[in-house]
Parts: structure tokens; sequence; C-alpha cells
């Protein structure tokens, strides 16, 4: 849901001055969610393609902070794989999505924080 993304960090991005938001590879909605952007030159959004999976570890570890959404129909038949590689380089994720799916249950464990959608 790049929509809730995207109006979320319109709305923080001005209180935090430092905030980027990089989307990175080309998901669900990228054109749509690209194009919204350019409407707003003045968000720091950058998007950048897919990474080679040798760089797999540093891309993550670039991050203050990962976002990861989900949509209510998958949340508790699926984990996102990128999720494993967040909690392997110990940074926090911030979950998108139901409170009762698998996604929420990691969240709740300290491992980041669900905001439900």
């Amino acid at each position: 849901d790049w929509t809730t993304v995207a109006e979320g960090f319109a709305r923080f991005a001005p209180s935090c001055p430092q905030a980027l938001l990089a989307i990175i590879g080309y998901g669900s909605g990228y054109d749509q969610f690209q194009a919204w952007a350019a409407q707003r030159p003045a968000l720091p959004i950058l998007f950048l393609p897919h990474q080679p999976k040798e760089r797999l570890r540093d891309v993550l570890s670039s991050a203050d902070v990962h976002l990861v959404t989900e949509r209510p129909e998958y949340s508790s038949l699926i984990v996102p794989s990128k999720l494993y590689g967040i909690i392997e380089v110990e940074r926090p994720f911030l979950h998108v999505g139901p409170a009762d799916g698998e996604l929420a249950s990691l969240a709740s464990e300290g491992l980041g924080l669900t905001v439900l959608n």
C-alpha cells in the first residue's frame, strides 16, 4: 500500500529534516509512487533499483528503521523475506498492518513497532 507510506512520510518529513525515504526495488505500485513523489520534489525520497544479493547486508544496515507493510489478508499466511534480513542486521522495523499476524507478534517481542492500518 504505497499510499499509506507516501502520505505518512509526507506528514512526518517536515518535522524531521534529516529524514530520507529510500525505496529500493520495484514493488506493487512503484510507478504510481514515483509519479506521486515527482509532484512533491521537496520531499526527500530516493528511488533505487534492486540491489545485488552480495550488497544486501550493507543496504539493510544503512537504514535507521525499516518499513514493512502487510495486507490484512496475508497476515497469518506469510512473513516477508526481507524481515529476516532486517532482523539479522539488528535494525528495528515499523510494521503497518493488522495486530493479529506474525509480523505484529515479532514487533511486540521488541524487534519493531506495529501501526494498525
